[in-house]
């Protein structure tokens, strides 16, 4: 049986997906909408150093970090850079509390085949180096102190584990290349990729998932960048995707999971989107290339006011209501 998406605002076509199981996958539902408005202001707008993630605690209490083993630190009022004790590149960053954040990254040697890979932790107070994989790293989650991942690859995808005392690998590559991992709870998460890869883990093993784009399929591949939900049966991951066979051209993408096995699929009018976050189901935000944010008010996309023309690679909101959103040289803030 086919189930066909709804299609929102801005959005060009939907796909009707197959589940393969021959039962209707359930209809995503939308919630009303809500009349949040955020005021955003350019934080940073600098050529360097160039940053590739955001991760915050809270409004007064932020990281960025990028290439270089670039590490900038926010306390409310400016930023300022803090000493990695590395110059590989820095990928993502992300912690449980503003005592215990984790930074990830790496890089491939010029013709040499090796990779060089680092994962950083801070206590609040110095950032230490907790380990040196042979691996670039590209990004960190985790549900809990005890219970943080790393995906990255070395020719194959890398998955690391880390109990709170040890970083362990993970059996069994997930495969093609993961570029983010995300989840809800210890038993409910997700790594997304290029080759329209979505992989779900249940607690006890990794299910390989797809989505059916508009188009023919099999010609056209989405890379998919990054990954957020509200709930169990209410997950976007966002990316672009390859629309054209003899010249590049782009659309920005998104895939939404409302239980059931299946994935709807959309494509926008928009730019490559590169990551998305979000507060709740009628507060999401993405970010994209030429300083394009768009935020889902819980029925549709709506532009947001365009402060850069520097690719946005990472967005994060905290606790307080504060969101950070960074590429190149550019830090956005934004406040409700």
């Amino acid at each position: 049986m086919k189930l066909c998406a709804v299609i929102p605002a801005l959005v060009v076509f939907a796909a009707c997906i197959d589940s393969g199981t021959g039962v209707l996958a359930p209809k995503c539902v939308d919630v009303p909408a809500s009349s949040d408005v955020r005021t955003w202001t350019v934080d940073r707008d600098n050529n360097q150093p160039v940053l590739t993630a955001v991760w915050g605690a809270s409004g007064t209490n932020a990281f960025a970090v990028g290439r270089g083993g670039a590490i900038l630190h926010y306390d409310g009022t400016a930023w300022r850079a803090e000493s990695s004790g590395t110059d590989i590149d820095l990928h993502d960053v992300w912690g449980t509390a503003a005592n215990n954040v984790f930074a990830v990254g790496g890089k491939s040697g010029f013709n040499t085949g090796a990779y060089y890979g680092v994962i950083l932790h801070y206590d609040g107070t110095a950032w230490s180096n907790q380990l040196m994989p042979s691996a670039v790293l590209d990004a960190v989650w985790g549900s809990s102190p005890t219970d943080v991942y790393v995906v990255g690859s070395r020719g194959t995808t890398l998955l690391l584990h880390y109990d709170g005392a040890t970083w362990a690998e993970q059996a069994g590559a997930l495969s093609p290349q993961v570029l983010r991992i995300w989840g809800l709870s210890p038993s409910d998460i997700y790594a997304v990729g290029s080759q329209d890869t979505i992989w779900h883990y249940d607690g006890n093993r990794w299910t390989g998932q797809k989505v059916a784009w508009p188009g023919t399929p099999g010609l056209n591949f989405s890379s998919l960048s990054s990954a957020w939900g509200s709930a169990a049966t209410n997950i976007f991951a966002v990316g672009t995707r390859s629309v054209c066979s003899l010249q590049p051209c782009e659309h920005a993408v998104v895939a939404r999971y409302c239980g059931g096995g299946s994935w709807t699929g959309e494509e926008l009018r928009e730019v490559g989107f590169n990551a998305v976050w979000g507060s709740s189901a009628n507060d999401i935000y993405v970010v994209g290339d030429s300083g394009m944010i768009l935020r889902r008010d819980g029925t549709g996309w709506v532009r947001q006011p365009r402060l850069t023309i520097q690719a946005l690679s990472d967005v994060w909101g905290t606790p307080d209501g504060v969101l950070f959103a960074v590429g190149g040289g550019v830090i956005l803030r934004g406040t409700r």
